[in-house]
């Protein structure tokens, strides 16, 4: 078995509100080695390995009769410079569960009431190469019948698309790959469960 190299110490490196960068040393046997990422909280020596949902991503989609759409959001994103299409997604507040987080996130991005909400991953991570944030994904079955209610920074508009359009939607417009995923995994199970259905029909 590969040896498992040894956190030997942990540096702050910015002082940010939401997210801030850490060097990290390591040693492997006589080599020292050290590695920056960003973290959403306070990390050490001690609690780095102690891994815990930081974010949820969740998956939309309202129903009316038969027909299913899906409410995805087109969101400028400022590390990019530019709109790109996504699934309503954020970080969990202190204690608050991680249910409690999806349902708030939802309200406020694209102003939706919750009726039903199925955890589809647990916790997994985002991009590790780079960054220690672990979330959480759902599908969700939404009411739309609020009003957004966005932070500051926040440039969000819902976009429904109708299930069968899906495909097309996500080989025409440029989207975060979580959401991305979700959608497709989301595509395919509602197919496969109109198929069964069919099957018995």
């Amino acid at each position: 078995m590969i040896e498992k190299p040894i956190l030997t110490n942990v540096k702050k490196l910015t002082d940010n509100k939401y997210i801030n960068m850490y060097k990290l040393t390591y040693t492997l046997g006589a080599k020292t080695i050290t590695y920056c990422v960003t973290s959403r909280r306070e990390i050490s020596v001690d609690n780095l390995d102690k891994h815990k949902v930081d974010a949820v991503i969740v998956l939309p989609y309202v129903k009316n009769g038969n027909d299913i759409s899906v409410v995805f959001i087109r969101q400028f994103r400022f590390a990019v410079n530019d709109y790109i299409y996504d699934v309503p997604a954020g970080c969990v507040d202190g204690d608050e569960d991680t249910f409690t987080t999806a349902k708030r996130e939802l309200l406020e991005e694209i102003g939706a009431s919750t009726l039903d909400l199925t955890p589809c991953t647990d916790l997994s991570f985002i991009s590790p190469g780079c960054l220690n944030e672990a979330s959480q994904t759902f599908f969700a079955q939404v009411k739309l019948d609020h009003k957004q209610n966005l932070e500051g920074d926040e440039i969000i508009e819902p976009v429904i698309v109708p299930l069968n359009e899906l495909p097309k939607f996500l080989e025409a417009h440029t989207m975060a790959v979580q959401g991305k995923m979700l959608a497709m995994l989301f595509y395919c199970k509602v197919r496969l469960q109109n198929q069964k259905d069919t099957k018995r029909t």
